[in-house]
């Protein structure tokens, strides 16, 4: 079947029979023992990608989408390199080990086997090594906020920089919040206090530059079905195997905006959920109501501690904290959960997955028939305490996903490679990194990709930079044709 991004698109873009026919192929480099299966300058058919940018802009989002286009793809979080220096604040540049990267990327770009370090984030310590195979495509991502990092640069073919997302959307939500009284640049050394000094410098280098405009998209949602753990007797609806769920502790904060009344108002409340070391950020209530099922869009993002004291510290304060213990079981694409919230004192039975007949099927062959609960576990708790509901989620619309609301993604088109070398890479700097994502209304346009001479690379040339920034969309189809172009070079050169 064609890749996620394809067949999430509603109606199809091409059938399946075609895709693997006429565009997987094109996408595809050759195999081993293929004619040109080596390059032209003797190096191995690998190409390495490096996905860098600001934590909760679409990174690893992006890394996903361009391994289900292409299949096969080495994707190298930059989160196992962490060393227990630092290793708290998610963001820590002291904490990422580089040199064991480097390594790594060379092993791999040679063709050869080698050893990833794996980190335990609670210990806050590396725990042992895992063997790491290049794949059949010969495509390795790198994907972390340093991932453009200069000790890098010169082992990855491809740069990509991602901003936005969730980033962009946290700064504009605290501009709004606490009015003019602060300048962009106090914030954001506030809220992302290395950003500035250590990750967006190294955006500059990038050849492919993105802003992603979507903070949460019903593109993809996940489905959930929601009831009490208890029988009327006391027995549980469903009981879990120790030895084969898991268990893990969250603390889930909503923080209320500085200068806010008294007045509940959810959706402008800012939600923050610390799993151990790990802390995930998310705006306001989105979710829609449709009957018994709750729909949910991915809208959490991982960030570093240092952007929940930086909120605290502008004047956010916490208004509701309560941790959730949660038990889960995972069949397939089914997730099953029971959960203990200690404000209410009550457990939950959770059904989550990407689709509304697996949920419900689930939900049959467990014998559940309710009642289903919809309302969310603060809602709950508010409830509890006295506080009425203010803030409902908008019923299902039969509009969900039309193309009024969902641009269409264009099939990849052949490359296309010009000859003409670029004199100087600094031509292409633009003050980006900071602006509003854009609106693109015109059709995706074909990147027109040219060289220039660097000794430091590969082959002693690289990708020059495209002279603007694209959305998440865009920038996918770009990054798999610069892709395409690497390995032209690397089989036939110029």
């Amino acid at each position: 079947s064609p890749p996620s991004l394809f067949s999430s698109i509603t109606p199809p873009l091409i059938p399946p029979a075609a895709f693997d026919a006429v565009i997987r192929p094109r996408l595809l480099p050759p195999r081993e023992g293929d004619p040109g299966a080596a390059g032209a300058q003797g190096w191995p058919c690998v190409v390495t990608v490096g996905i860098g940018g600001p934590t909760g802009s679409g990174k690893t989002s992006l890394a996903e989408k361009v391994a289900s286009v292409l299949g096969c793809v080495v994707i190298v979080s930059m989160e196992n390199y962490r060393t227990g220096a630092g290793a708290d604040e998610g963001s820590d540049i002291d904490s990422i080990d580089f040199d064991a990267l480097a390594c790594n990327l060379q092993d791999l770009v040679k063709g050869k086997d080698t050893l990833m370090p794996l980190v335990d984030f609670q210990e806050k310590k590396r725990t042992g090594w895992r063997q790491l195979k290049i794949s059949s495509s010969g495509v390795v991502i790198v994907d972390g906020a340093y991932a453009l990092h200069s000790t890098l640069r010169s082992l990855l073919d491809i740069r990509v920089a991602v901003v936005g997302g969730v980033h962009f959307s946290l700064l504009s939500k605290v501009q709004h919040d606490i009015g003019d009284s602060c300048s962009l640049d106090y914030l954001i050394d506030s809220i992302f206090p290395l950003f500035r000094k250590h990750i967006e410098p190294d955006l500059h280098h990038a050849q492919i530059r993105i802003d992603n405009s979507f903070v949460c998209s019903f593109r993809e949602p996940y489905y959930k079905l929601k009831c009490k753990n208890e029988l009327p007797d006391g027995q549980k609806f469903y009981s879990f195997d120790k030895s084969k769920s898991e268990t893990e502790n969250f603390i889930e904060m909503y923080l209320r905006p500085p200068f806010a009344s008294e007045e509940i108002k959810i959706d402008d409340w800012i939600k923050v959920m610390q799993c151990g070391i790990r802390y995930y950020l998310s705006l306001g209530d989105q979710r829609i109501v449709d009957k018994f099922f709750i729909i949910r869009p991915k809208a959490e993002f991982e960030v570093g501690r240092t952007t929940l004291g930086g909120l605290l510290a502008l004047g956010y304060s916490v208004v509701v904290s309560f941790k959730r213990t949660s038990r889960t079981v995972k069949r397939d694409q089914l997730l099953i959960a029971a959960e203990t919230i200690d404000s209410l004192n009550e457990s939950f039975l959770v059904l989550k997955g990407p689709s509304r007949k697996i949920v419900a099927a689930e939900a049959s062959n467990l014998g559940i028939k309710g009642p289903w609960i919809t309302k969310s576990y603060l809602e709950m708790i508010l409830e509890s305490k006295g506080v009425p509901r203010v803030n409902t989620p908008p019923p299902v619309s039969s509009t969900l996903l039309t193309d009024s609301q969902e641009k269409k993604i264009a099939v990849p088109k052949p490359i296309r490679v010009l000859t003409d070398r670029v004199a100087n890479l600094d031509d292409f700097v633009q003050p980006w990194t900071r602006s509003p994502p854009k609106k693109f209304d015109q059709e995706p346009s074909l990147g027109k990709w040219q060289f220039i001479p660097d000794s430091s690379s590969r082959g002693n040339i690289q990708l020059a930079p495209l002279p603007d920034s694209y959305d998440l969309d865009r920038g996918l189809l770009l990054s798999v044709q610069a892709i395409q172009v690497r390995y032209h070079t690397y089989f036939f050169g110029q």
